[in-house]
């Protein structure tokens, strides 16, 4: 006791504090302490309580299942086999979505890749092309200028040209072509004309030769009826003609 109060002189004179003072502050810490402390102990009394009321109700529902599996005839071996079944296909479906959201990131790379290299052959693709572009009328006006440095041609020259053209033209022109239609119209009927006389003249009858033979005698000690015969007269042949009606 006199090292403790002497200790807490020592301390008193360092804070320049009455040892007393020192002492009551200390008990009242010390009390403070004790007391949480004491808090500390019954919250985990509690906790503990609570622990064992849980087991007390897990060893409720272990019994219960248990009662029910041997009411429904099925062992613990078949009730846990049908727990790990259903474990390994919940792994498996896992697994299968974990492969399946690797494959869907490679093909989202892929497709990335591919779209960049599209990009970049559309985009050299537009450059070849206008350099092609730049190329063709670069071209084009050399040419235009090559034809106006050409000399010009004479206009005798140029008429003559034209003329023999327009005459070659007219040789091979709509009008040439209606020409030859009709000749060859013309030559096809005389042809065919040609060729039916020939043919009725093959087919003809040969000349007969019919021997003169004189005339018949129509004398009345050949034919003494004829005669006989008489003109009718006209009345009567009303009246035959008004019986034919009749």
């Amino acid at each position: 006791m006199d090292k403790l109060a002497n200790a807490f002189a020592l301390l008193g004179d360092e804070e320049d504090k009455d040892a007393s003072t020192i002492v009551a502050v200390r008990t009242a810490e010390a009390k403070k302490i004790t007391v949480e402390h004491k808090k500390i102990v019954a919250e985990q009394k509690k906790i503990d309580a609570e622990q064992k009321k849980i087991v007390a109700e897990q060893k409720k529902i272990d019994a219960e299942k248990k009662n029910d599996q041997q009411r429904n005839g099925r062992s613990d071996h078949q009730v846990l086999s049908k727990e790990e079944s259903h474990m390994r296909w919940l792994a498996n479906r896992e697994r299968w979505l974990a492969n399946r959201e690797r494959w869907l990131a490679r093909e989202a790379e892929k497709n990335q890749r591919r779209l960049a290299r599209e990009v970049e052959k559309n985009k050299d693709m537009s450059l070849k092309t206008l350099k092609e572009y730049e190329a063709e009328q670069k071209a084009l006006e050399k040419n235009n200028k090559s034809d106006k440095s050409t000399v010009s041609v004479p206009e005798k020259e140029a008429t003559l040209d034209n003329f023999t053209t327009k005459q070659k033209s007219n040789k091979n022109g709509p009008a040439a072509r209606g020409m030859d239609s009709q000749d060859s119209r013309k030559n096809l009927n005389n042809r065919s004309w040609a060729g039916y006389s020939k043919h009725n003249k093959d087919n003809a009858l040969p000349d007969v030769k019919v021997k003169a033979e004189p005339a018949p005698d129509f004398s009345e000690t050949n034919f003494p009826v004829l005669g006989k015969v008489t003109k009718p007269t006209k009345s009567s042949v009303k009246h035959i003609r008004k019986d034919n009606t009749h």
